[in-house]
């Protein structure tokens, strides 16, 4: 074999190999993470100080009205949900916490190499984002971005984002996938946490009241349990 052929053989084993890698979504962000690592950047980031949940700003920019860029500047992080690439402008829904919230991204504010990188993100990845509120003239409130910052990356795809995780296998056994892709699962989970967390508190904490109880003339205590019976259990002699 000459060495032209040789060479012709590496090249295409190379080629199969990209080609592999770019068939398997998780085998392309191992190499996007070790990219980054081979640069010199960490792909797990730091604390981050956020100003606000995007809960709270949906609360509190809800009467912005359209097509308005406000002064009000915010630092918030969350899950990259969905990514849309329209050229010179990106948008990114984020999510924390069970709320969206929009990243309106323009290569205008992030310059070329930011938002060559911002375009490299991948859907699942955590970020943080700082820039002003804004209202898109189609009536979505967002984060109009100025700054951002890959907190972690994300090593596996998230489920397709219309039809979500539907297999009941999978969303009994790995939970926490159902809990990022199905936010009523999320609701239900929070629900019932906060109803457990205050019978718990309920129970730790039971109302005792002393009295006397017929005919016998030995005190006794009372302890009234939530949604239970109360129960009477007398006092021996020498109890205070």
């Amino acid at each position: 074999m000459t060495e032209e052929q040789v060479q012709a053989t590496q090249a295409q084993e190379a080629g199969a190999q990209v080609a592999e890698i770019e068939d398997d979504p998780r085998e392309v962000r191992l190499a996007k993470r070790a990219a980054l690592i081979e640069a010199g950047e960490n792909p797990y980031g730091h604390a981050f100080e956020y100003s606000h949940h995007v809960a709270q700003l949906q609360e509190l920019y809800k009467d912005v009205p359209e097509g308005e860029i406000t002064e009000d500047a915010v630092a918030i992080a969350g899950r990259i949900m969905a990514m849309r690439d329209q050229g010179k402008i990106c948008f990114v829904v984020l999510r924390e916490s069970g709320a969206d919230i929009q990243l309106f991204c323009r290569v205008n504010n992030l310059g070329d190499e930011a938002f060559a990188a911002l375009k490299d993100l991948d859907v699942g990845d955590w970020i943080s984002a700082e820039g002003k509120i804004m209202r898109t003239k189609r009536g979505e409130l967002s984060v109009m971005v100025e700054r951002f910052e890959l907190l972690s990356k994300s090593l596996r795809p998230l489920p397709e984002k219309f039809h979500g995780l539907a297999d009941k296998e999978t969303r009994y056994r790995q939970r926490y996938v159902d809990l990022i892709a199905n936010p009523e699962v999320r609701d239900v989970f929070e629900k019932r946490f906060r109803k457990t967390n205050r019978a718990i508190t309920r129970l730790k904490h039971p109302s005792c009241t002393t009295l006397w109880a017929a005919p016998t003339p030995s005190p006794s205590l009372r302890i009234s349990m939530p949604s239970t019976r109360t129960f009477t259990c007398v006092l021996p002699p020498n109890c205070p």
